[in-house]
This record gives structure tokens, C-alpha cells and sequence, in this order.
């Protein structure tokens, strides 16, 4: 049966069309641009133009390197060429350590915490000091389809560094948030087969243990004891963060794979979660044409087993992907058409997460780097006459990029987060190609970073 989405949303809310494109973090909505002057930023103390408190933690020699890699990025040849150019060198034994050691010092440290969990606690130090949370993020997946003992020990390993990051965070008493990604705990084609077992109408179902019971009808015997280790990965992940009154994001990926770890995650929500505190969190992909279904499904979820959901909103990362798929396929574009939608969409979708968690029904994370809608929802916020500090808003940004946004939001009273991503430099490769080729015009977009942080030298150096 459909959801009916009306008692979620207005009219005035909904998506104007199918449309969006994540690539355009940066760009502001219109509606944004004719209705919040800058006046507005200040009136809810939100000074994005202040470089001095913005990189006040930052040294020269950081600034100089943030200033060269957010350069490079909007470069064509570097964002297209650059990841082929570096596997290529990985060929190659005596240009593979020079090539690895220049990107170990550049764009790996400054969108990357660092190599384990050691290294990255002198770069999250900075945050923790300046009332930033960080999010732990092993940033390792795979995309081999091979079952094997090696590879199912490659995903043993990953759960227990994810789950590491939990106990370590206790032990030095950090308040951290973790996040898993399910391409490194499970088998892609396992999850591909799942997700056409469910049936593209399961983001309307809320009876999420009969759907995963339906579905693995349609998996052998091998695939079915393949998912109880999945699942119990999974599971130990999400116990160990609700024992240590921790939280945790199931990130989303592919939309081929995508029902399939949302419903993965939304059974471990209705498992851990309680009515007072979401400590799992599932993410909703807002350039996705579905993005409206996934949140009421969520919040009726939610309702039928009388627990807080959790839900992570973000635009999405894998557009260029999720088009060049849907071609090759010979299907209808998942992902909406253009940028003004997938504003709209995350923008009316924050709001409603706002007004639930005032009506105590939801977490919520808002992950963008897109400064209007971060003004948007500081708005929604103090009209809905809920604390900046309240414990279920958080609003959080990529480690290395939009400095301005985080530690504003944090100097304002808002409740701000940092992804730190973390991992071998080889195998978070496909995080950093990402940063690179999916987010390409978004990093263009990036122009303002780059500017942040020039502005902020020349004020050093006239200083001087």
C-alpha cells in the first residue's frame, strides 16, 4: 500500500519535478537568494565571512596546502585524470612510492584524517577543542563481487575497526559519533541480488522483517547464510554503539544497492532505538526522486514500533554514476533532473525533520555543504522555538571542506559535526576519487573555500 506523504509534507514542500543534482552543494537556492539577505545571517549570529575565527586553529603551512589541493580540484584534468593517473602509478614499482607519498601529503591530508584511528586523533583534536563532534568514518568499501574466506575476513576486519572507533572514543571520552558503510561489511552483488529480491515498492512497506523473510526466498542457501553474517556484522556494530550510549549513520550508497541497506538499517533501528534516543541512524539520499517515500516510510516505520527514528539527510554522492548506470540499463534516471529540486527537496525535507524532532519523533543529521540551506534550517530551528543545542539536531560537513559552515554553526550555538574519514591511503582511494570525479562541480563550486582560505592568508600575511 502507498504511503500517504501528505501528513508529512505540504504541498508548498514537495519537489517542483522530478529534479536535483548533488553535484551543486555550493550554489544557492533561489529562493534562498530572493528571501535571506545576508542581514539574516547575522541576526541568527552566522558569519560565514569570518577566516579569522573560521582558521584560527589552522597553521600557515596548513593554509597553504588547503589553498593549493582546493586549487587543484577544480581543475578538469586533475579531477578527471588524476585517480587514473594514480592507479596507473601503482603499476609502475619505481614512480608508485613517489606518487604515494605526494598524495599521502596532499589531497589525502586534507580530506583524510589519517591511515588508523592514532593518526587521526591529533587532526580531530582541533574540532573536539572548538565544540565540533567528530564522525568517525572508516572510509573503506569494496566493490569485488568474488565470495571467498579472504574476502569475508576483509569484511570481519572492517566491522571490527568501525567498532573500534567506538570503544576508543569512550575510553578517551570523546563524544563521537561512528558510521558504517555497508559495501564493507558485505558483498556488493549480495546486496544487488537483495535489493531486486525487495522490490523497488518496498520504501512503502514499514513491515521490514517480513520484507527481508520474502525476499531471501529468492537467495540460495550459500547466499542466505552469506546475509546472516551481514547481518550479524551489522548487528554487533549497532549493539556496541547503543551499550556505549554511542550513535551510528548506515551510509547510503549506490541506488542499485540502496533499498537493500536501507531496510537492513531500518531493522536495526527498530531493534536498538528507543523512544527517547536514536542511537542508529539510517540516510536518505535527497537527489533521489524516491527521497520523499524513504522519509515517510522512516517516520511510519517509526510510529507502528514506537521508537525515535534517526535519519541522516544528504544530496548524494554518486550522481554521475547513478546516471551512467540508469543509461546502460535502459532506465529512467533515478536521481532528479536538476539542482533547483534536490534543493528544494533537502531544504523541505530538513524542515519536517525539525518539526519532528520537536514533536519528539526523530533525529536527525543534516549533512550538507550548501550554505543556504544551512540558513534555512538555523531558521526552521529558532522558529520552532527548539534550543540551537538540542541534543537530536546536528548538522555536519566533509572533513577539509567548508570550514566556514562548521565552525560558524559551532561559534552560533548549533550543534556542528566533521566526517572524518580514515583508512589505508590504497584502499580509501575510492573515497578520495569521489571527492574528485562524482563531486567534480561541486568542487568547482569550491571556489569558495579556496577564496575563504586566500582571504585569510593575505590577512596573515598584512598582518605581518
Amino acid at each position: 500500500m502507498e504511503a500517504d506523504k501528505s501528513h508529512f509534507f505540504s504541498s508548498s514542500q514537495l519537489p517542483l519535478a522530478q529534479a536535483g543534482n548533488a553535484a551543486g552543494e555550493h550554489h544557492q537556492p533561489a529562493e534562498y537568494l530572493e528571501h535571506h539577505p545576508v542581514e539574516e545571517h547575522h541576526a541568527l549570529g552566522l558569519n560565514f565571512g569570518d577566516t579569522e575565527n573560521t582558521f584560527r586553529h589552522v597553521s600557515n603551512m596548513e593554509l597553504l596546502r588547503s589553498a593549493a589541493v582546493m586549487n587543484a580540484t577544480r581543475i578538469s584534468l586533475v579531477s578527471e585524470y588524476g585517480p587514473k593517473l594514480f592507479n596507473f602509478a601503482q603499476k609502475i614499482p619505481l614512480v608508485r612510492p613517489i606518487v604515494n607519498s605526494a598524495t599521502r601529503k596532499t589531497f589525502f591530508a586534507h580530506f583524510v584524517g589519517g591511515e588508523d584511528i592514532l593518526e587521526c586523533q591529533r587532526r580531530i583534536q582541533p574540532l573536539t577543542d572548538r565544540n565540533v563532534v567528530p564522525i568517525l568514518d572508516y572510509a573503506v568499501e569494496f566493490m569485488e563481487d568474488a565470495t571467498s574466506d579472504s574476502q569475508e575476513l576483509k569484511y570481519d576486519a572492517t566491522a571490527d575497526t568501525v567498532a573500534s572507533t567506538i570503544t576508543q572514543a569512550e575510553q578517551v571520552g570523546l563524544q563521537s559519533l561512528s558510521c558504517v558503510k555497508l559495501t564493507g561489511i558485505a558483498r556488493f552483488g549480495l546486496l544487488e541480488k537483495l535489493n531486486v529480491a525487495l522490490g523497488p515498492n518496498v520504501v512503502e512497506r514499514t513491515d521490514i522483517d517480513q520484507a527481508l523473510a520474502e525476499a531471501c526466498k529468492a537467495l540460495t542457501f550459500e547466499e542466505r547464510k552469506e546475509l546472516e553474517r551481514v547481518e550479524e556484522r551489522l548487528e554487533s556494530l549497532c549493539a556496541k554503539a547503543a551499550q556505549k550510549k554511542y550513535s551510528i549513520t548506515d551510509d547510503a550508497e549506490h541506488f542499485q544497492v540502496q533499498n537493500a541497506i536501507e531496510t537492513l538499517a531500518l531493522a536495526a533501528i527498530q531493534r536498538h532505538n528507543t523512544p527517547e534516543r536514536a542511537y542508529v541512524y539510517n540516510t536518505v539520499q535527497t537527489y533521489l526522486k524516491s527521497a520523499h517515500d524513504r522519509i515517510s516510510r522512516a517516520v511510519q516505520h517509526a510510529d507502528a514500533t514506537g521508537i525515535r527514528t534517526g535519519i541522516k539527510f544528504v544530496r548524494g554522492a554518486y550522481i554521475s554514476y547513478e546516471r551512467r548506470h540508469a543509461v546502460m540499463k535502459g532506465q529512467s534516471s533515478p536521481v532528479f533532473d536538476s539542482i533547483h529540486d534536490t534543493h528544494k527537496c533537502f531544504d523541505s525535507s530538513a524542515a519536517m525533520s525539525i518539526e519532528l524532532v520537536g514533536r519528539g519523533k526523530l533525529s536527525t543529521l543534516l549533512a550538507t555543504h550548501n550554505e543556504g540551506s544551512v540558513v534555512n534550517a538555523c531558521r526552521k530551528i529558532v522558529s520552532e522555538g527548539l534550543p540551537r543545542e538540542h541534543p537530536e539536531i546536528m548538522f555536519a560537513q566533509l572533513f577539509g571542506m567548508s570550514e566556514n559552515l562548521t565552525f560558524t554553526l559551532s561559534n552560533s550555538g548549533f550543534r556542528a559535526a566533521k566526517y572524518v574519514p580514515f583508512g589505508p591511503l590504497l584502499s580509501v582511494m575510492p573515497y578520495l576519487t569521489r571527492r574528485l570525479e562524482e563531486n567534480r562541480d561541486m568542487l568547482k563550486g569550491g571556489r569558495a573555500d579556496a577564496q575563504k582560505v586566500a582571504s585569510e592568508l593575505k590577512r596573515r600575511l598584512n598582518f605581518v
